[in-house]
């Protein structure tokens, strides 16, 4: 039903109002379509244009998808485990770093981004101690 001249039109919208979920961007692209069209920066005919104006959120969703995994970023990670960074920040204190003995504390914070935007990140703080006695 949706041919390539459809899907690059949906691509341009979408990119139009800068990368909107398929709940908001539906109910814009009436109005949208018929505006892009009027400036002539979407080049599509009325055959196309009909159900690009209809596509329905969730239709919305599946075609971008690949468009919004193109976004994520890859291969890079927030954290580093405590024990290689213990040799690279240097920090003077009352006694020596030693893990095997009770009481020694290390403290990570993990961050896990779900999506591109950075306010859905969510942050973690861990303890981890040796338990005093045998």
């Amino acid at each position: 039903m949706y041919g390539a001249d459809v899907q690059d039109g949906l691509v341009l919208c979408w990119a139009v109002l800068r990368g909107p979920a398929g709940k908001l961007l539906a109910p814009m692209l009436p109005d949208l379509v018929r505006m892009l069209r009027a400036e002539k920066a979407l080049d599509i005919t009325d055959g196309q244009a009909a159900p690009l104006a209809r596509m329905s959120a969730a239709t919305i969703d599946r075609r971008l998808a690949g468009q919004r995994a193109k976004l994520l970023p890859r291969g890079r990670s927030h954290t580093k485990p405590g024990s290689l960074l213990k040799s690279q920040i240097p920090i003077r204190t009352w006694a020596q770093w030693d893990d095997a003995v009770p009481g020694f504390v290390e403290i990570d914070l993990a961050t896990r981004a779900r999506t591109v935007r950075a306010s859905s990140a969510s942050h973690s703080r861990s303890r981890t101690s040796r338990p005093a006695g045998p």
